[in-house]
């Protein structure tokens, strides 16, 4: 694992902190559904959470020295480092944050309107 893959964690997370904003009006309309099942969005976001913790944890070992590579004890370390996160890792991955916002935004969007149909 790699910066790559950290830096991929963090895109994800920073779509998955702007979701959690989101009241339930403007998570319908997000997600273009009728009907928000809140209980279901939480367990999805938090099970993401603990994913990408994971992930993150795996992609982190021996990168000492490495942009963006502070240690996580838990989702609550991942969450701030999210929220930090710019993406600005050089002018070369400009291009890059953007798609890769994009791309996560429609993943999660996927992930919480199958969440919305679970009850």
């Amino acid at each position: 694992m790699d910066t790559a893959s950290r830096a991929e964690v963090l895109m994800f997370g920073k779509a998955l902190l702007a979701s959690e904003m989101l009241d339930e009006q403007s998570l319908k309309q997000r997600l273009g559904v009728q009907d928000v099942k809140l209980k279901s969005v939480r367990r999805v976001r938090d099970g993401l959470w603990d994913r990408l913790l994971i992930t993150y944890r795996g992609a982190s070992q021996n990168c000492d020295g490495e942009p963006f590579c502070p240690r996580v004890r838990s989702v609550a370390d991942l969450r701030q480092l999210a929220a930090a996160f710019t993406g600005e890792i050089s002018p070369a991955h400009a291009v890059w944050v953007s798609k890769s916002q994009t791309v996560h935004e429609q993943a999660l969007n996927d992930q919480l309107r199958v969440a919305v149909l679970v009850p």
